[in-house]
């Protein structure tokens, strides 16, 4: 076919016309779509989405993957720029820069062209923020250390005044510590004023001199404070001088039984002075023992008046001890000696014997429960069975002790051990007394004062001296301390005072 024969119909041309314009416009904007920068600068034609963060066109109203509407979206996320950018600048005119620099620095970082604005405002922001802080803290330094130049000088007002110029934002520990000691201090400084004041006008100052101190130590440089304080010194030592001299009377008359005049003397301690622990020991013992004197006399008298004298001897020797300068007690023990003389020995050892308690033969006593009765009676003669026969006891009481309280340990037995442990305490504190007046006695069985006792507390070999002392044997006969107990104690026959 020649070209002469080809001759289509018009209709026909502009059919495949209008496709070839068709296939070309499509190719031409999927072109343009598929485009990822711009061909006049270059710039950045896509973007990620506010939602889902994955690229698209800026030209696109919605995101064909998530349907957002991006102008929605991006006018939300440019109000709550503005708000933060708002927040910021509150944050730095009340010196939060902390804060305010952690809610910048995510601005900053935004990487989306559509917000440069905000980033660049960001940046700028930051440099001006650090420089602030920077500067507000070299400031808070200084009013530190003028702070507490001024707190070492008791300046309490200017301290309170310079800490207060610094914002509470940029308050660390030093700062705060410091501004709460200088508010409770000046507080104390007021208080204490007004006490004192209040205290001198109504003319009670005993005591003040306590509260002046610390005032002073709070203050010192006030000096009507310190001129006051000056003569309550004076005042002070005065008394100081006094009670000491009143603790030496008293502990003067408590040596030789002047049980009333211990009373008596520190019955005049001045008001508002302390006193010593040894005071109030004074009065315990004194008041004590002139109680027990009281008691033991009057049952003397009773028994002197019915004439009761069985037994009575050994009542008149404790009070004699704790009255040794009673010179009517003295009287009455002598006659009371001779009384006890003249009696048939049998009489004399029967009696000794049912006062005591006994064994299960009838005629001898349990020298432990005969040390316990005489409990802190120093005078007298005591045989060796009476002190190692007490010591013996004791040693069998601490071993017994030991093997409960071990064996309540070894059980856990919290309880039993507690209640051991109170009870064995107990048990030591009271045989310190009888065993310190039954070795007297075993001393004064040999003839020796009771004051060789005092070797006990000679280092290394004082124990030795004391133990061989109590190893010897009675002293035949009575010496200047009573009768020999062996003598007294051995069994009488006959009736008419003749011993065996």
């Amino acid at each position: 076919m020649t070209d002469s024969d080809f001759n289509p119909h018009p209709a026909t041309l502009i059919a495949i016309a209008g496709v070839f314009f068709y296939f070309s416009s499509a190719r031409t904007s999927w072109c343009e779509a598929s485009r990822k920068f711009c061909k006049g600068c270059g710039g950045s034609l896509r973007s990620p989405c506010l939602k889902c963060e994955q690229e698209m066109a800026v030209w696109e109203k919605f995101f064909p993957e998530c349907g957002v509407n991006l102008s929605e979206l991006i006018e939300t996320r440019q109000t709550d720029l503005e708000q933060q950018k708002q927040q910021i600048e509150s944050l730095r005119r009340e010196y939060n820069y902390d804060q305010a620099l952690s809610l910048a620095g995510p601005i900053k970082e935004l990487s989306d062209t559509r917000f440069k604005e905000y980033q660049v405002w960001a940046e700028e922001m930051l440099q001006t923020l650090e420089t602030e802080y920077a500067e507000q803290g070299s400031r808070r330094d200084k009013l530190v250390s003028e702070a507490q130049v001024a707190f070492d000088n008791h300046r309490y007002d200017d301290v309170i005044k310079l800490l207060d110029g610094i914002a509470e934002p940029l308050r660390d520990d030093l700062v705060t510590s410091l501004l709460r000691e200088a508010q409770s201090r000046q507080q104390e400084t007021q208080d204490l004023l007004a006490k004192i004041k209040e205290r001198v006008a109504s003319r009670d100052i005993d005591g003040l001199w306590e509260d002046t101190s610390r005032f002073l130590e709070l203050n010192p440089g006030h000096k009507r404070v310190l001129n006051l304080h000056e003569k309550l010194q004076g005042r002070r030592q005065k008394r100081e001088t006094q009670t000491t001299t009143l603790l030496e009377r008293a502990e003067a008359a408590y040596l030789v039984h002047k049980d009333k005049e211990v009373l008596r003397l520190l019955a005049k301690w001045p008001p508002g002075m302390k006193q010593p622990d040894r005071v109030s020991q004074l009065l315990e013992l004194a008041q004590a023992r002139d109680e027990q004197a009281a008691n033991l006399r009057q049952e003397i008298q009773a028994a002197a008046t019915e004439k009761a004298f069985d037994g009575l001897l050994s009542k008149v020797e404790e009070y004699a001890r704790l009255r040794p300068n009673d010179d009517s007690v003295t009287q009455l023990k002598e006659q009371l000696l001779k009384y006890e003389e003249g009696k048939p020995p049998e009489i004399v050892v029967t009696k000794e014997v049912s006062d005591s308690p006994e064994t299960g033969n009838g005629n001898k006593t349990i020298p432990y429960l005969e040390v316990l009765q005489k409990y802190a009676v120093f005078r007298g003669r005591a045989q060796r069975s009476e002190f190692w026969m007490f010591v013996l006891g004791n040693i069998i009481a601490l071993f017994v002790f030991g093997i409960l309280i071990g064996v309540s340990e070894s059980a856990r037995a919290e309880a039993l051990v507690a209640l051991f442990s109170v009870v064995f305490s107990l048990f030591v504190v009271a045989i310190i007394i009888p065993s310190i007046a039954v070795t007297v006695r075993r001393l004064h069985d040999i003839n020796y004062s009771g004051f060789w006792f005092l070797f006990m507390w000679v280092p290394y070999i004082g124990w030795l001296i004391v133990f061989v002392l109590c190893c010897l044997d009675s002293t035949k006969g009575d010496n200047q301390y009573g009768r020999n107990p062996k003598e007294a104690n051995r069994p009488v026959s006959g009736s008419g005072g003749n011993g065996s």
